[in-house]
């Protein structure tokens, strides 16, 4: 076993520094402007620099003591500076989505040009129409006259209503049909076949119920913008108060007991729809499936299927064979004039946006976007993939994705560094968690086939929108969008391209890793402001962008529960290496609930948020150390103007700017409560108390040093 142990070790650590070797090689030849050697004043003073410079000067209190209070050294100038006008929380997240955003209505609103690509033509006349009052207003009439389409509204309709016209299945199909949302009881997903990897199977889950997470008074509230919303459509308001009672009684008994939420373990795989009819007798499964998959897939008894929660599913159909029929269309007619709600008028929208605050607590939406904002914003979940390989094409280089990768393999290879040097981990973990780092699929930036703008427009050949009315043109690209994910179930899977039609390339504004596929994404969208400039030194973008990655590295390899698509690499860990893992857990678990939040007197929830504390962690020390072998291998770097701070110290700072957070008392309240992290100034202070290279680099006392009992996440 030793021997065995000496090679693989020995093969890695050859492996690695070859890779390394290169790697340096390749990252002198094209950072050469930025090292001492070439500049003898050993400052940088390109266009970029200036701004990195302005950047943390922008950011940074030089008053405060790094050593005793990091956080407000780092941020201390942008909590003073930024103001609260619009939203109760302004962070890095949030001004690098409104710089993109800017970007994208630069892209939509302007002229059409001979040049344009079907798709992006098709994108611009969709911001006209969203920008067209009467096309707004034109939505009203469409949503009321596909209401018929589930049997009319009860509510409206009061004693005339007639029963024997509304059926929940044929109601959800229609639904489905005109492009509306439909999974309002059963949710459906298409998701990889674990036993059979290059297959995709039907899985049934159970949807967000709006109860759920409301004390008594937001229900309340929420009873009443029920009751609101029907009397604004034309409902008699004592009838709706009845009717929209009865609703709330139908949610409450389809809630999970206290004593248990969704529970993943508690399911069902690898069986047929037969199979699922005799375990759920009162479930149409078939009949329900085979409506919603029309036109585009033939469902049948023997198709391969799984269920998550199944202790909803014995409440639904418990439910189903005793809730009134007028009680079920009342509930799916509110839903989707709700889900429909910011594409209709002003008055209407309002409606909607009380919902959503009601249902999303951790939600930053406060305010009223700007129109052009919001049509863009629209059209680009609509057109996202042409949109994006459009503002690619504008922002980002070959240079860039090449240097982004450089960073990201680098991390790659130090990771596999401390793999191999972990006491905690047996060998044979030690080589499937090598195995797995080895064989990640990497995307950056946006993968090729997507980058040829025929591919791309035959992901949206089908679609014909309408220019005079907004909600039937957003339905209708739905309706092709369901399609389009329907008829992958039978497809061979292209993880490149198809995972989630692309989505994953263009929608995300996170390092994303996908366990699935053993993939790590970098989008375009987040190489910008202060995360990342081909132009800047590389302490700078190893201190943002390197330590994202790091983090993601973390989970793909220490996964915290079984993901949606879960991945053969789960439990792969053996007892010894899982007890090692599980002590370094509980280290950072005690350290990060000694953080008392002063704002609300309350100390971190660190059992919530301890796997993404010590990613957190691990991130920051994997993107430390690749920069400090990248730097063996080169010259000092050039430092920024008018700042008398080292590579590493600045490296420290931007890894901390990336967090900077400003917030109402309110929005802090609700991040503790309802996110699984810590607050954004934990992440900050935690990594150089556990992280003892920061204390060496800002020459900090040797007494601050021992105050803190360290968590070594390796």
């Amino acid at each position: 076993m030793e021997i065995r142990y000496s090679s693989l070790k020995v093969f890695a650590l050859l492996q690695t520094f070859l890779v390394q070797l290169i790697a340096a090689q390749n990252a002198t030849t094209t950072t050469n402007n930025y090292t001492t050697s070439n500049n003898p004043t050993g400052t940088c003073f390109t266009e970029a620099c200036i701004q990195a410079s302005q950047d943390v000067q922008r950011y940074i209190d030089p008053e405060v003591n790094p050593c005793k209070d990091f956080y407000q050294f780092s941020c201390g100038n942008f909590i003073k500076g930024t103001r609260l006008i619009r939203e109760p929380i302004v962070t890095i997240e949030t001004l690098i989505r409104d710089d993109f955003d800017s970007h994208i209505q630069d892209i939509v609103q302007a002229p059409r040009s001979w040049n344009d690509s079907k798709t992006i033509k098709m994108a611009k006349s969709l911001f006209s129409t969203c920008m067209n009052p009467s096309a707004v207003e034109n939505g009203v009439d469409f949503l009321k006259n596909s209401l018929n389409e589930i049997g009319g509204w009860a509510v409206l309709d009061g004693e005339l209503w007639r029963k024997e016209f509304f059926n929940w299945k044929r109601a959800e199909y229609n639904l489905r049909r005109l492009g509306f949302k439909f999974e309002h009881l059963i949710k459906l997903r298409i998701i990889p076949d674990e036993r059979r990897p290059s297959k995709r199977i039907i899985q049934y889950a159970s949807p967000v119920n709006p109860l759920i997470g409301l004390d008594q008074e937001e229900e309340h509230q929420l009873y009443e913008d029920m009751v609101k919303v029907a009397v604004t459509f034309g409902a008699k308001e004592g009838v709706a108060r009845t009717d929209y009672k009865s609703v709330i009684n139908f949610l409450h008994s389809l809630l999970p007991e206290e004593s248990h939420g969704k529970d993943y373990l508690n399911r069902f795989d690898d069986l047929t729809i037969s199979e699922l009819h005799h375990k759920f007798r009162d479930i149409p499964w078939l009949e329900y499936t085979q409506y919603v998959f029309l036109p585009v897939q033939s469902i049948k008894l023997d198709q391969i299927v799984s269920l998550t929660d199944t202790p909803y599913f014995l409440r639904l159909q418990k439910v189903l064979s005793k809730v009134p029929k007028r009680v079920l269309n009342n509930y799916l007619a509110w839903r989707i004039i709700m889900e429909s709600s910011n594409i209709l008028t002003q008055d209407i929208t309002d409606l909607g946006q009380n919902f959503y605050r009601a249902t999303h607590k951790d939600s930053r939406l406060t305010r009223t976007v700007p129109r052009p904002t919001f049509c863009s914003a629209l059209v680009e979940t609509i057109f996202s993939l042409p949109i994006h390989a459009s503002y690619i094409s504008r922002h980002v280089t070959q240079a860039i994705k090449d240097d982004v990768t450089s960073i990201l393999k680098s991390i790659i290879e130090q990771f596999k560094s401390e793999i191999i040097e972990l006491k905690w981990m047996d060998d044979e973990t030690r080589s499937l968690a090598l195995e797995r780092l080895s064989t990640m699929k990497t995307y950056v930036v946006f993968p090729g086939k997507l980058s040829n703008s025929k591919s791309v427009d035959n992901t949206y050949f089908e679609y014909d929108l309408p220019e005079d009315n907004l909600l039937d043109a957003v339905l209708t690209a739905s309706f092709h969008a369901t399609n389009a994910r329907f008829k992958d179930l039978h497809e061979p899977i292209d993880k490149e391209v198809k995972h989630e039609h692309g989505k994953k390339f263009s929608r995300y504004a996170y390092i994303y890793y996908e366990p699935s596929d053993n993939s790590i994404t970098i989008p375009a969208r987040i190489l910008q402001s202060v995360l990342y400039d081909i132009d800047r030194p590389r302490y700078y973008n190893y201190g943002n962008l390197g330590a994202m990655i790091g983090h993601q590295l973390y989970h793909a390899i220490f996964e915290r529960t079984p993901s949606r698509y879960e991945s053969r690499y789960y439990h792969w860990m053996s007892a010894k290496t899982q007890s090692g893992f599980q002590k370094r857990l509980a280290c950072v678990e005690r350290d990060y609930a000694q953080y008392l939040v002063p704002e609300t007197q309350k100390y971190l929830n660190s059992s919530n948020s301890m796997y993404e504390d010590i990613a957190d962690l691990a991130g920051v020390k994997l993107a430390y150390d690749a920069y400090s072998k990248w730097l063996e291998q080169n010259d000092v770097e050039l430092k920024l103007p008018k700042l008398n701070y080292t590579n590493k110290q600045l490296f420290w700072m931007a890894s901390a700017m990336r967090f900077c957070l400003k917030a109402t008392p309110d929005a802090i309240e609700n991040l503790i409560e309802y996110k699984c992290e810590s607050l954004i100034r934990y992440k900050v202070l935690g990594a150089p108390r556990n992280i003892g290279n920061f204390f060496k680099d800002f020459n900090c006392p040797w007494y601050l040093f021992i105050e803190h009992s360290k968590c070594n996440v390796f």
